[in-house]
């Protein structure tokens, strides 16, 4: 469940101020059925809610009721929401502005604006870039055990990534725990090897998937350069593909 923005002042984050890349994260938050969490100046309540689309030519979501209902009136009031939502492993928050109440069949939604920045909440100085589905690169992580984790990379970075697993995790992955040998085959840069460090370990449920957020260890000086072009490279075509 996302954390009460009390606990979130206490957290380092990111800024993500590029209007590309708000689309992107609003556009995962609705693919995803993400259950909001939203706090109104105020109130000490948290309202619950989901994004139900996004108008990107008019820079809007459209959000459902909020749960408790006295949200409804608060939020008319103050006119703004700050909304947390967690995604695959990472937390986000963002305030937007009510510019528009509809309702049907007595249902309350809400138009807001677009955040015009997301606070993105991690343990990393490098800001992670979401990797295009039809890539599906491989991962394979060999443990000092000698068991061996096979995934694909989620989401990355030049100094770690989130890889996501279809298969449960034995009970030794945990946060902290170094992995001597990693298998990165990043298109059109070759095999990378190196260890990496367990940052975050997200189980999966209900036969769903599961994420180890990881960070780089020991990569060469060579390899490092193929990462930093990778996640260059990756970012411009998300740029491209992304409607301005």
């Amino acid at each position: 469940m996302t954390e009460t923005p009390d606990i979130k002042k206490q957290q380092q984050y990111e800024v993500i101020s590029d209007s590309i890349q708000i689309k992107l994260y609003l556009k995962r938050i609705l693919d995803n059925r993400t259950l909001l969490s939203a706090a109104i100046s105020g109130d000490d309540s948290i309202f619950n809610s989901v994004i139900i689309s996004i108008d990107n030519e008019k820079s809007q979501i459209l959000v459902d009721q909020l749960h408790p209902e006295h949200g409804h009136n608060k939020l008319l009031d103050k006119g703004k929401l700050i909304i947390f939502a967690g995604l695959e492993g990472i937390d986000l928050s963002f305030q937007c502005l009510l510019t528009d109440v509809d309702e049907k069949s007595g249902i309350p939604f809400y138009t807001l604006s677009f955040p015009q920045h997301i606070k993105y909440y991690q343990r990393r100085s490098s800001y992670r870039v979401q990797v295009i589905r039809s890539l599906s690169i491989p991962i394979i992580l060999t443990c000092e055990s000698d068991e061996i984790l096979e995934g694909e990379l989620d989401n990355i970075s030049t100094g770690g990534m989130c890889v996501r697993f279809s298969t449960t995790f034995p009970n030794f992955v945990e946060n902290g725990l170094l992995i001597p040998r990693c298998e990165l085959e990043l298109p059109d840069e070759g095999m990378i090897l190196f260890s990496t460090e367990v940052r975050h370990v997200v189980h999966s449920k209900k036969g769903g998937l599961g994420y180890l957020g990881l960070r780089n260890e020991n990569v060469n000086a060579l390899d490092q350069r193929s990462i930093n072009r990778f996640v260059t490279s990756l970012e411009r075509e998300l740029r491209r593909r992304t409607p301005i």
